[in-house]
């Protein structure tokens, strides 16, 4: 009945981007951008893990399911492996055994998606993703410079802090480019540029936007 309850307790932390003492876990936070639910079991099957594994097993769970979601991968292919994954995490109990798991689980099915995950990524634009996602994508491309350039500095550490009711998505090249054809050399293809990914950037609105 403990063991139940517990799994309770830690299903409805990880339900809220939490781990199972309740604290803020910023790859956890991370997923809910992605909508997905199938990575539970992994979690669950973690809960016992020292905090620093289980935030880096998380970390991990985080890579894997935006490679799934921007190859387009069926997600229900994820349940039978998962369940396997789930039951190998159930023995780890140090950084090495997870570190061997890492490696031999999670690595290699990476790896087996990285041309294909290369090509849909190089393709993303604003209309082949729903703003959820794309806000995400920009947000981890955003904080990735952040962090490199201001270290530990944990204003950038969690995604909320780019995505929110301040922070708008920006086009480098203007949608209406009415005044920039003179200057483009590709006419017909201004309007797939625009789109691109490459072309959109976050931005906070200015102060006077709300008056």
């Amino acid at each position: 009945m403990d063991l139940l309850l517990k799994s309770a307790q830690s299903l409805a932390h990880f339900k809220n981007g939490q781990d199972i003492k309740g604290n803020q876990n910023r790859y956890l936070q991370n997923i809910l951008y992605l909508s997905s639910s199938q990575h539970i079991v992994l979690l669950l099957a973690s809960q016992h893990f020292s905090s620093e594994l289980f935030i880096e097993i998380c970390r991990h769970i985080e890579n894997f399911l935006f490679v799934y979601n921007i190859t387009r991968e069926r997600t229900n292919s994820l349940e039978n492996l998962f369940i396997i994954w789930a039951a190998k995490l159930r023995q780890i109990r140090d950084k090495t055994s997870l570190n061997k798991f890492i490696a031999e689980e999670i690595e290699p099915k990476k790896q087996n998606l990285a041309t294909r995950f290369e090509d849909a990524f190089l393709k993303l634009n604003q209309s082949s993703v729903n703003k959820t996602k794309l806000q995400y994508i920009l947000a981890k491309l955003t904080q990735y410079v952040d962090e490199e350039a201001y270290k530990n500095d944990e204003s950038h550490m969690y995604l909320k802090n780019y995505i929110n009711k301040n922070v708008e998505i920006e086009h480098i090249l203007p949608q209406n480019y009415d005044q920039l054809k003179s200057n483009f050399d590709k006419l017909d293809e201004i309007e797939k540029y625009i789109k691109l990914l490459g072309n959109l950037t976050l931005i906070e609105k200015p102060i006077n936007y709300f008056n």
